[in-house]
C-alpha cells in the first residue's frame, strides 16, 4: 500500500502522509480538506503494510489533541477535581500541552494536593486502616475504627495527624507506646523520681515489669515506696519549708489573645530577667522544684491546675481577660494569618484558613480544643475541671442546661477569690498601672507587642489579611463555645471592678 499526496495543505502534517500509510478501506477523502485535496491508494509490496498506519494514526492523534487542547483540559480538570480550570490556569496549560501531553496533564492534576483532598474523602476507611496499620504494626478490625471516623464531619475533613492523636490515645495505642518504649519509660521514671539514670539491673528488672503488665502504675507505687525516694523527699520538705520562708510569689496567668504578651514583656522590663520565669506554653509544671526557687515572677499559658505540685505559702494570681466573643475572633483571625511555612503552624492554624468562622468553630478538632472551647474557664478552674465541665455541658439536655450553669457559677465565684486582681484587654493601661501597684514596681513602658500588623512586617509567613467580623449565624456558634467563659468575664467584672 503506498501513498501518494497530490496537493500538500497542512505543512505540519505534511511528512506523516508522504511517509505513511493508510489501509485500504479508508476513503479517498476521509481526511480533513486541511490535511490533503486528494490521496490516491494504490498497492505497493515494498512498503511494509502493518507500521505505518499506527505511525499515521498517531500523528495525527497528536495533532487532533493539539487542536482541541483547551477542551481536553478542561476534561481533565472536571474528572479528577470536579471542576473548570479558571482562564489563567487554562492558558498556562495550553502553552505547555505540546510537551506535558494528555498523560502529563493527567498525571500532574492526579498529583495535585487539591486531588488528594478530593480523594481521601472517597477513601477515609481504607487510609485509617491504613494509619493503624502504619501504628500498631499489624491490621485493625473495622470495628476498632468506627468511632474515630465519626470524628469528622465530612469525609473531606480526614485529617492523618487527628487520626494518629486519637490512635495514641486509644487503649491500644497506650498498650504499643509502653511496649516499644518500656526502657525509655523505666530511663524517664528514674530521672523524675529518682533523679538519676537507672542502673543495668534496675533497667532490666522494671522494664520486664512493664512489658508483663502493661501498664506503669505498679511500677511507680514501687519507686514511690522505696527508701531512696522516701529520704529524697525529706530532704524537699526541708527546702519547703526554707522556700515559704521566702518573699511574695507572682503568678501570671496568660490567657490567649488577651494582650498577655505585652504585659509578659513588662513584666521582664521591671525585673530582672532571672527573676522572671515566663514563656508561652504550660510547661512549668515539669520542672522541679529547685529549678524554680531563684524566681519571684512566674508568666506563661498556664491553667490552675499547673500550680498544684509548687507549695506557694504567699501566692498571688492575676490574670487579664477579653470578652470571650472577642477573644475567639481574634484568636481565629491570628491563625488564619499563619501561613504553612510559619514557625510553630499546627493544625488549628490550617483548619482557620481553610474554613469559614463558623465551619471552623464546627469542626470537630475545635469543638475538642482547649484554645478555643471556654479557654478562659481552662486556665482559671484548671484543665481537670474544665474536662469535668465539657463532658457534663454535652450530656446535659438543653432543658437543664440552665441549673447547671448556675452550678458552675457557684464554684466560679469562689475560684476568683484565690486571684488578687483580675484586669481586662478593654482596660489594658488601667489594668497594668493597678498590677504593679499590687506588687510593689514602678510601671515600665508600655508595651503593645505581638500584633498581626507588627508580626506581618517581621515576617512573610504571616499575612495581613482583612480582619473577619463574625455574622449572625457566626455569632450563635460563637456563643455554644463560650457559654462558661462568659460567667467566668462577667464575675470577674463584678469582683474586680476598673473604674
Amino acid at each position: 500500500m503506498h501513498v501518494t499526496c497530490w496537493r500538500r495543505v497542512s505543512p505540519p502534517i505534511d511528512s506523516g502522509i508522504i511517509q505513511a500509510g493508510i489501509p485500504r478501506s479508508w476513503p479517498a477523502w476521509s481526511l480533513s480538506p486541511r490535511v490533503a485535496r486528494k490521496v490516491r491508494v494504490e498497492n505497493s509490496p515494498s512498503v511494509h503494510q502493518s507500521s505505518y498506519p499506527m505511525n499515521l494514526r498517531e500523528r495525527l492523534y497528536r495533532i487532533a489533541c493539539l487542536i482541541f487542547r483547551r477542551e481536553i483540559i478542561r476534561d481533565g480538570f472536571r474528572g479528577v477535581l470536579g471542576r473548570d480550570p479558571d482562564d489563567e490556569t487554562l492558558k498556562a496549560y495550553a502553552g505547555s500541552f505540546e510537551e506535558l501531553g494528555t498523560g502529563g496533564l493527567i498525571k500532574e492534576l492526579s498529583g495535585s494536593s487539591e486531588a488528594w483532598e478530593k480523594q481521601k474523602g472517597a477513601h477515609v476507611e481504607e487510609l485509617m486502616l491504613a494509619v493503624g496499620r502504619g501504628f500498631f504494626g499489624q491490621e485493625l478490625e473495622k470495628n476498632q475504627i468506627k468511632g474515630r471516623l465519626d470524628l469528622f464531619n465530612h469525609p473531606n475533613d480526614f485529617n492523618i495527624e487527628l487520626s494518629l492523636r486519637y490512635l495514641m490515645e486509644s487503649q491500644h495505642g497506650w498498650v504499643r507506646l509502653l511496649l516499644d518504649h518500656s526502657e525509655r519509660m523505666v530511663e524517664e521514671i528514674y530521672k523524675g523520681v529518682l533523679n538519676r539514670l537507672p542502673d543495668q539491673t534496675g533497667n532490666i528488672v522494671h522494664k520486664k515489669a512493664i512489658e508483663a503488665r502493661k501498664s506503669i502504675i505498679l511500677v511507680i507505687q514501687e519507686f514511690v515506696n522505696s527508701q531512696e525516694f522516701l529520704a529524697k523527699i525529706k530532704k524537699t520538705n526541708l527546702l519547703v519549708e526554707d522556700y515559704q520562708k521566702e518573699e511574695k510569689k507572682f503568678i501570671f496567668l496568660h490567657i490567649q489573645k488577651t494582650a498577655g504578651t505585652s504585659f509578659q514583656n513588662m513584666l521582664v522590663d521591671a525585673y530582672e530577667n532571672n527573676r522572671v520565669y515566663h514563656e508561652h506554653g504550660d510547661s512549668i509544671a515539669s520542672k522541679k522544684f529547685d529549678e524554680i526557687l531563684q524566681f519571684k515572677v512566674f508568666a506563661g499559658h498556664f491553667n490552675y491546675d499547673s500550680l498544684e505540685k509548687f507549695p506557694f505559702k504567699d501566692r498571688n494570681l492575676f490574670t487579664i481577660l477579653r470578652d470571650p466573643s472577642d477573644r475567639i475572633i481574634s484568636l481565629y483571625n491570628f491563625w488564619r494569618a499563619h501561613e504553612s511555612s510559619a514557625k510553630g503552624y499546627h493544625l488549628g492554624m490550617d483548619m482557620a484558613r481553610k474554613h469559614s468562622l463558623a465551619e471552623f468553630l464546627r469542626q470537630s478538632y475545635i469543638k475538642e480544643s482547649s484554645h478555643v472551647w471556654n479557654h478562659i474557664t481552662w486556665c482559671i478552674m484548671g484543665r481537670k475541671k474544665w474536662g469535668e465541665w465539657k463532658i457534663l455541658m454535652r450530656e446535659t439536655p438543653f432543658q437543664e442546661r440552665q441549673a447547671l450553669l448556675n452550678q458552675f457559677q457557684n464554684e466560679i465565684k469562689l475560684r476568683l477569690k484565690d486571684f488578687i486582681f483580675i484586669g481586662f484587654q478593654d482596660k489594658f493601661e488601667e489594668s497594668v498601672k493597678n498590677i504593679f501597684e499590687l506588687m510593689g514596681k514602678p510601671q515600665p513602658k508600655m508595651r503593645h507587642d505581638h500584633s498581626i500588623e507588627q508580626l506581618s512586617k517581621k515576617t512573610s509567613s504571616i499575612k495581613l489579611l482583612k480582619k473577619i467580623i463574625p455574622n449572625k449565624n457566626e455569632s450563635y456558634e460563637i456563643q455554644k463555645m463560650t457559654e462558661i467563659d462568659v460567667i467566668v468575664y462577667k464575675e470577674s467584672k463584678k469582683m474586680f471592678n476598673i473604674n
